[in-house]
């Protein structure tokens, strides 16, 4: 959707110019700007338009959200795209962005791998609570929270449920919870085994919304 509105903008902006907006011009334009030449508000409208249409293009298709802390998958595409203008630089622009976006997938970002974490599924870790104390764990399943009680199932309205503690969480790992799961999500929670509220649950340390 995201790709359609940025490219429904490059287009409306200006017909001629989005069917006429070659490689060559983009490469020249974009080559200003990555070189310090000019700034970005000294950028042509048209430049910034194709800029936006290639962001649009990879978020809309990797279904992920942008994160200006990491933007690798981002560059990595403008690097392909910048390399197919250069072989091809009498083509559309809007084409070369539209065929290179046809080999991006959805990604889903894990936690970052750590031994010292187990995987282990919901309901071997509901066996095994009280003997895995103090055990670091790694789950994937359902999270709900109501006020200040979280818990995590196999899967929604499933009554194999698992306690969460999630006060040790970080500000952003928290403030995710919080915009993302009003009403339930999917989650992988690494943490360790431990009381939560008066019975053996998990004290979640990281966690990722898939």
């Amino acid at each position: 959707m995201k790709y359609l509105v940025f490219a429904a903008g490059f287009l409306a902006a200006s017909p001629a110019v989005a069917n006429t907006y070659t490689c060559e011009q983009y490469s020249t334009e974009y080559g200003k700007l990555a070189s310090g030449e000019i700034t970005q508000d000294q950028s042509s409208p048209r430049l910034q338009l194709a800029l936006g249409t290639i962001l649009g293009a990879y978020f809309a298709k990797t279904l992920e959200k942008d994160d200006p802390t990491d933007r690798n998958g981002v560059a990595s595409f403008e690097s392909k795209i910048s390399a197919q203008c250069k072989k091809t630089p009498d083509a559309s622009f809007l084409e070369i962005v539209t065929k290179s976006a046809q080999d991006l997938r959805p990604t889903t970002k894990k936690p970052k791998k750590n031994d010292n974490y187990e995987q282990i599924s919901l309901t071997d870790l509901k066996l095994d609570l009280k003997q895995l104390g103090g055990k670091k764990v790694e789950i994937n399943g359902h999270f709900m929270s109501i006020g200040d009680i979280s818990m995590i199932s196999e899967k929604q309205f499933s009554t194999l449920q698992i306690m969460v503690e999630t006060s040790k969480l970080s500000r952003d790992d928290r403030r995710k919870l919080l915009e993302n799961c009003t009403q339930g999500c999917v989650v992988t929670i690494q943490g360790k085994v431990g009381g939560v509220l008066f019975e053996t649950g998990i004290i979640a340390e990281h966690v990722i919304v898939d």
